[in-house]
């Protein structure tokens, strides 16, 4: 998995997970903006991971979560991680793709395939989608 940082929406770092999902990471400027941190390699989507504000020191632990805990507010609402808000929050749905294979294509003697006794079987496959949610306002799959 890869790990992406931006600061003022522009890409100034990345690196790869471990086999365990550890990383080390090291930022080139010093910066009292907001960092915003996000992995992308599982299914196709870049997840919002967290966003730090002011670092102060020369090292950090971080621990994310993978899928990201959802906050709720009083009225059961999703607030985005990021502008802390409900309004353009809005809750992704995933169309089942799971691919099928054909049981039962022969290939003729002449080189064609008979096709009059195939059966349409799904795989034993589960797409792996992590975000469940999108801000409309930043942008963001979480």
């Amino acid at each position: 998995m890869k790990i992406l940082v931006k600061t003022n929406n522009l890409i100034s770092a990345e690196t790869v997970t471990d086999t365990f999902g550890k990383f080390k990471l090291i930022l080139t400027q010093k910066t009292n903006d907001k960092i915003d941190f996000y992995c992308t390699g599982i299914g196709n989507d870049t997840i919002f991971l967290k966003r730090v504000l002011n670092i102060q020191s020369d090292s950090l632990n971080l621990a994310f979560l993978l899928p990201l805990k959802y906050k709720l507010n009083l009225k059961g609402k999703v607030i985005c991680p990021i502008c802390k808000k409900t309004d353009k929050v809005v809750k992704i749905i995933y169309i089942n793709t799971n691919p099928y294979i054909a049981v039962g294509v022969k290939k003729t003697d002449n080189g064609l395939y008979d096709m009059s006794n195939v059966e349409l079987k799904q795989e034993k496959y589960t797409p792996v989608e992590l975000s469940r949610y999108s801000c409309k306002r930043d942008v963001i799959k979480f």
